[in-house]
C-alpha cells in the first residue's frame, strides 16, 4: 500500500493532473494531504450528527473504547433517534465513508 506522500507524488507527477511548475506541485501536495485529512476526520457526536438523506447510506461509528463499526443511516430515522442510538451505545465519533 502506498503512503499518502507516495500517492500524492504519483498523482502530481501524472501529466493529466495539470500540475506543471514546482510552485504548483507544492500547492497540489498540500491540497492533496488536506483532502486526505478531511476524508479521514472523525467527527465528535457533540459537534455534529450525520445528516438524514432520502437514500440509505453508511458511516463508521466509534465508541469510547475506540472500537469502530459500520452503521447504516436510513431516511426513516430522525436526528433524535440517531442521537439516542449513539448515546445508548457510547458512540463518541462518526465518520463519512464516501466523500462528495
Amino acid at each position: 500500500m502506498k503512503t499518502i506522500n507516495e500517492a500524492a507524488e504519483e498523482w502530481i507527477n501524472n501529466p493529466e493532473s495539470g500540475v506543471i511548475t514546482i510552485a504548483d506541485k507544492k500547492i497540489a501536495l498540500k491540497a492533496y494531504k488536506a483532502g486526505v485529512e478531511f476524508a479521514n476526520k472523525w467527527i465528535p457526536v457533540e459537534d455534529e450528527l450525520p445528516e438524514i438523506r432520502k437514500e440509505l447510506y453508511e458511516i463508521l461509528i466509534k465508541d469510547d473504547e475506540s472500537a469502530f463499526s459500520p452503521f447504516w443511516i436510513a431516511n426513516c430515522y430522525t436526528p433524535y433517534e440517531i442521537l439516542d442510538f449513539f448515546k445508548d451505545n457510547n458512540v463518541t465519533h462518526w465518520r463519512r465513508i464516501e466523500v462528495e
